[in-house]
């Protein structure tokens, strides 16, 4: 997959907090479990970045160590479930960190910070200087550890969103959803050779059969009715989604392989009509039939639905105005 560049278009939890919404305390976007690609040797994939906007824009990406229950039989195919939690990065400085301590550490940046400043160009230091403020406000603000600590939710609760690593993420998602987080992304890592994603370009129906499938048949409904019992379900947009389809033909390996031609989307809450299915395939889902929606009309779509202008522009590094949805238009269809 391609590296993820400071000349890339921003994600749309980068124009959230571009546009500085939700609260000051929290962060504007977060992306759990850890940043694309962290389970592959630390490749930064495209995706959830600030880009051309700068890194002060980037989500907060929690950290995660998942624990796996045996070795895969073989490489990438034979997935095993990671159990664990996402965490934000500051947690371990938050274990044994004072807020005094940390105020004495902002007063040093401070220092340390105008020296620097009489060298560089002042641009970088704003950018320093709002990355750091963020650090040091998640630092010391108790929502930020309130809404990753599972220990405040039942056991009901966490035995219905499962005791592993997607189920954690999404739980914690609810949680900073309920804080006011105004954007939250989830995502199936790969960890190296335990492979468990939903690239299955081998042994494709055991994969769906025995783990992907009965994952999301057990994540997606604990989410919807978790927010639902607790009145967010209107006000929340909920997006399930790859970012491509499958090829339409098994290859010779019982898989399917990348076919950006097609493919298809689950939205629920959020000012999005129940029960409508909208567009259709060829018999065999290789091609759009009817009502095909680009990429970019689905991102302006949820744009839309966030109460943000899909038609807002943003300068990009040498000042000229970019389309926040590249050009694309609501799919007014669905809207409610």
């Amino acid at each position: 997959a391609a590296q993820a560049m400071p000349t890339d278009p921003p994600d749309i939890g980068a124009i959230c907090q571009y546009l500085g919404l939700g609260p000051k305390d929290l962060p504007g976007a977060v992306c759990m479990p850890c940043f694309p690609g962290s389970g592959e040797k630390g490749h930064r994939r495209r995706g959830p970045y600030g880009g051309f906007l700068g890194k002060q824009y980037d989500p907060l990406f929690t950290l995660c160590n998942p624990t796996f229950s045996r070795e895969p039989k073989v490489k990438y195919y034979d997935p095993v479930m990671a159990v664990g939690e996402p965490v934000p990065p500051t947690a371990e400085a938050l274990a044994d960190m004072t807020v005094e301590r940390l105020d004495r550490r902002r007063s040093l940046m401070s220092q340390i910070d105008s020296e620097f400043a009489r060298t560089q160009e002042s641009a970088a230091i704003d950018t320093m200087s709002e990355a750091q403020r963020r650090a040091f406000l998640l630092l010391t603000s108790g929502r930020t550890r309130d809404a990753f600590d599972l220990n405040l939710e039942p056991a009901s609760i966490r035995e219905a969103y499962g005791r592993h690593l997607p189920g954690a993420s999404l739980l914690i998602a609810r949680r900073l959803v309920e804080s006011g987080v105004p954007f939250v992304s989830v995502h199936q890592e790969i960890f190296d050779h335990y492979g468990h994603s939903y690239d299955m370009h081998s042994n494709n129906f055991s994969m769906l059969r025995n783990l992907n499938l009965p994952l999301l048949d057990q994540v997606i409904p604990a989410l919807l009715q978790d927010l639902d019992s607790r009145g967010l379900l209107d006000s929340t947009l909920v997006v399930v989604m790859g970012e491509m389809g499958r090829t339409p033909k098994v290859n010779a390996s019982a898989g399917r392989d990348h076919w950006p031609q097609c493919g298809f989307s689950l939205l629920f809450g959020g000012g999005v009509k129940q029960g409508l299915v909208y567009g259709s395939t060829d018999s065999i889902g290789a091609y759009p039939d009817s009502h095909p929606v680009s990429p970019a009309d689905f991102v302006a779509t949820i744009y839309q639905l966030m109460g943000i202008d899909p038609h807002m522009t943003v300068p990009d590094r040498s000042g000229r105005p970019i389309f926040i949805a590249h050009g694309g238009e609501p799919v007014h269809e669905i809207i409610t």
